[in-house]
């Protein structure tokens, strides 16, 4: 996701929070394989489209899953409880 392609990917637990089919990723139900495979047709058919989904996907990954980001939050969190504020 980071890397900016396009990632194809079950839609199991948090991935559907973050992700949106067809638009920042190409979600599948699970334990399917045969739409696993009819996705990865369309993004080696639709290499504009893929790319333009992987670049999505990447601002994604960039907001949600930054390690300085997250360190920041993790922080403000501690920042917090010492105050008992939570």
């Amino acid at each position: 996701l980071a890397s900016g392609r396009p990632v194809i990917c079950s839609a199991v637990g948090d991935i559907p929070k973050y992700l949106q089919d067809n638009v920042t990723a190409f979600l599948v139900e699970p334990d399917r394989i045969d739409l696993f495979a009819e996705r990865l047709r369309y993004v080696l058919s639709n290499p504009h489209e893929a790319r333009r989904i992987g670049i999505q996907g990447r601002f994604v990954a960039a907001t949600h899953f930054d390690v300085v980001i997250n360190c920041q939050r993790l922080l403000e969190v501690f920042k917090r409880l010492q105050k008992n504020e939570l």
